[in-house]
């Protein structure tokens, strides 16, 4: 893995989450001032709690059908906690 794929790693797992949870309208009922708190929330959460995503997503660079199941669940568990 190159220095600059590693650099970019945690900037693009973050933009793979919240383009995951945002393209299946579970950031609809976050208010825009809230977004980069509830980002950062919630990449942190995904990274604690979903060791096999951020695997997949570093290995293969992509995130299979069940992974993203996975990744909008935690979405959701993400969201009860914080509202």
């Amino acid at each position: 893995m190159s220095r600059y794929w590693k650099a970019a790693l945690p900037f693009l797992l973050a933009a793979v989450i919240i383009l995951a949870a945002a393209s299946n309208q579970l950031l609809d009922d976050i208010a825009v001032s809230e977004l980069r708190e509830f980002r950062e929330g919630l990449t942190n959460y995904v990274q604690s709690n979903g060791a096999a995503i951020i695997q997949e997503i570093q290995e293969k660079g992509t995130l299979s059908p069940e992974n993203l199941e996975q990744l909008l669940t935690l979405v959701r568990d993400y969201k009860k906690q914080v509202n």
